[in-house]
């Protein structure tokens, strides 16, 4: 997925609800986990043909959104 393409306005919501649900509950289930490219404990969500890496940085309480990818990039 090329990094500055324009996403169509549901693909945008979708992924808003996704950073809300994350701010409300960073610690819900996570799709899979991803220790290689990011070099941590990074979650990684699936939400529509997108996957989220993110990491909780619990020292100061924060989402942080690594990366925003294809679905089918995820293997």
């Amino acid at each position: 997925m090329p990094r500055f393409k324009v996403w169509t306005k549901e693909a945008q919501r979708e992924l808003l609800a996704l950073f809300d649900l994350l701010k409300a509950d960073p610690f819900q289930g996570n799709d899979y986990h991803d220790e290689v490219q990011y070099a941590g404990p990074n979650a990684v969500k699936l939400v529509g043909a997108f996957a989220v890496v993110f990491y909780v940085d619990h020292a100061v309480k924060e989402v942080k959104i690594l990366d925003i990818l294809s679905a089918d990039d995820i293997e």
